[in-house]
C-alpha cells in the first residue's frame, strides 16, 4: 500500500502500488518494477538505465508480510472449496443416507435375539444409545473431513510437503475422534481397542481431503 501519495511512473497508481526507492534515487512501484524485469529480462532503472543493484532487487522482489498473508489466505480458500464441496457431497451421498436409516430404523427393527419363539425389542434405553453413538460418528466423520480440507487447503497454499500436510491432516482428524470419543462415548475407555480403531479411521478419513486438496490444479480454479 502506498502511504506517500507517490504515483507510480508505470502506472500511476498513487493509492495502491507500493512505492520503493532505487540506489539512483528514482521510485516505482514494487510490484510494477517485478513484471518489467520479468517480461523485458532487464535489470535496470527505466528513467536512467542505471544497473539495479543486490539491493534494489532485494526490495523489488521483498513480498510484505500482510500481502503474503492475503495470497496465501486467498489460494487457501480457492482450493478449501471445491476440496470440501467435493467431500461433502460424497458424505451426504453415501455415508450421512446409510447412518440416518440406521438411526431411524433401530428402535423398531433391531432386536436384542429370539428368546422362546417371541420377538425381543431393543430396549428403549440401548436404542436411544445405539442412535447417540451414530450421530456422534457422523458428526466426527465431518468434523474429520472439514479438518482435512482445511489442513490440506492451506499446506498447498504455502507450498508445505504434501507428506507433512497429510501427516497433519491424520493429526487432526485422530484428535478430533478421540474429543468425541471420549467425550461423548465413553471417558473411562481411554486404553480399548475400540478407539484406538475409532481414533485411526477419523485420522484417516481426514487424509483423504487433504490429499485431494493438494492435487487441485490452482491453474483451474
Amino acid at each position: 500500500m502506498n502511504v506517500n501519495g507517490v504515483a507510480c511512473p508505470i502506472c500511476y497508481d498513487v493509492k495502491n502500488c507500493e512505492i520503493i526507492e532505487l540506489t539512483c534515487g528514482h521510485t516505482f512501484g514494487r510490484s510494477c518494477m517485478q513484471t518489467w524485469i520479468e517480461t523485458s529480462d532487464q535489470k535496470r532503472c527505466l528513467m536512467c538505465s542505471q544497473q539495479l543493484t543486490d539491493g534494489d532487487l532485494q526490495r523489488i522482489n521483498h513480498t510484505p508480510l500482510y500481502e503474503r498473508i492475503v495470497n496465501i489466505s486467498t489460494t487457501a480458500f480457492a482450493i478449501f472449496r471445491p476440496t470440501f464441496y467435493r467431500v461433502a457431497r460424497d458424505f451426504l451421498n453415501e455415508i450421512l443416507p446409510l447412518c440416518t436409516f440406521c438411526s431411524l430404523a433401530v428402535p423398531a427393527v433391531v432386536l436384542s435375539g429370539i428368546t422362546e419363539g417371541t420377538v425381543k425389542l431393543l430396549p428403549l434405553g440401548n436404542a436411544l444409545e445405539i442412535i447417540k453413538g451414530l450421530a456422534v460418528f457422523d458428526g466426527t466423520v465431518a468434523a474429520a473431513l472439514t479438518l482435512g480440507s482445511a489442513v490440506g487447503a492451506l499446506g498447498a497454499a504455502c507450498e508445505v510437503a504434501d507428506y507433512f500436510g497429510v501427516a497433519v491432516a491424520f493429526a487432526s482428524g485422530a484428535l478430533a475422534g478421540a474429543y468425541s470419543y471420549d467425550v461423548f462415548v465413553d471417558a473411562n475407555d481411554s486404553a480399548s481397542s475400540v478407539r484406538n480403531v475409532y481414533i485411526s479411521v477419523m485420522g484417516g478419513l481426514a487424509c483423504i481431503p487433504c490429499h485431494i486438496a493438494y492435487n487441485i490444479e490452482l491453474d483451474n480454479l
